[in-house]
């Protein structure tokens, strides 16, 4: 018994034309064809998720019916001319087989269809930080990171201010990349960083400027404090020293009274 159930089962999957992969953004649309075309007659449409009993989108006696699921309740959009299902505002969830069962008017010819759907999170745009030197002026250091795993950074610049950049991963397997630039002619020069994935960029982009003279070595705070303390053991010993010759003046003019 359980041979032949797997036999009607194997049989009923090998009905199914698969249709090429489509794949979607989070919270855009998208539309899984029937593989039928526009010239499409039909009498029912039947769309579900591949191997699941439970439709997600018919269409009978002239009748569709596109709430039946609650997930997608909203979501989905027939064409009863082609057969394409539509579903709007795509989630992480919608990534799945589904099939479609279509009936033709005139002829009654059923065709079943598989098609997959991929889902994919959008880039996001890099973050940019930028530590100014204190020690040499209008000199920088440029750090760009990007939370997306498997993408290529890259610098925009203007040529004569880069002097090195490279490229690196994180322990987290995350891309990072550093860029050392020098710029003193005191006009803001913008460093963008791109991240790319296949045919998808984003970027993010800063702006730095020279400030010629106004660029000071900050001193650390040991070297602050040790300079306060050696001033304060000066004057205190200055002012005990004052005190002393006065002491020692007062007593040899006592003495020779």
């Amino acid at each position: 018994m359980k041979l032949q159930i797997s036999l009607v089962l194997f049989l009923q999957v090998a009905q199914f034309k698969c249709l090429p992969d489509i794949s979607g953004f989070l919270g855009d649309n998208v539309t899984l064809p029937s593989g039928v075309g526009p010239s499409g007659n039909f009498s029912s449409i039947e769309w579900s998720i591949f191997l699941n009993i439970t439709w997600i989108a018919t269409y009978r006696n002239n009748k569709e019916n596109l709430d039946r699921v609650p997930r997608y309740k909203g979501r989905l959009g027939l064409n009863i001319s082609t057969g394409d299902l539509t579903i709007h505002n795509l989630t992480s969830e919608d990534a799945l087989e589904y099939t479609v069962d279509l009936t033709g008017t005139n002829t009654g010819q059923r065709r079943k269809n598989k098609v997959t759907v991929g889902v994919k999170k959008r880039l996001q745009k890099p973050s940019v930080e930028v530590f100014e030197s204190e020690s040499t002026r209008c000199h920088w250091s440029v750090r760009c990171q990007s939370t997306d795993k498997g993408v290529h950074l890259s610098w925009e610049a203007p040529p004569p201010t880069v002097t090195s950049s490279y490229n690196l991963t994180d322990a987290d397997g995350l891309s990072v990349a550093l860029l050392d630039l020098n710029d003193s002619t005191q006009h803001p020069v913008e460093v963008t960083c791109v991240s790319q994935r296949g045919e998808e960029k984003t970027s993010g982009s800063v702006s730095v400027t020279c400030r010629g003279n106004e660029l000071k070595p900050t001193l650390p705070m040991t070297t602050l404090t040790a300079g306060r303390t050696r001033y304060v053991t000066v004057f205190f010993v200055g002012v005990l020293l004052t005190v002393f010759l006065w002491l020692c003046s007062c007593c040899r003019e006592t003495s020779s009274k």
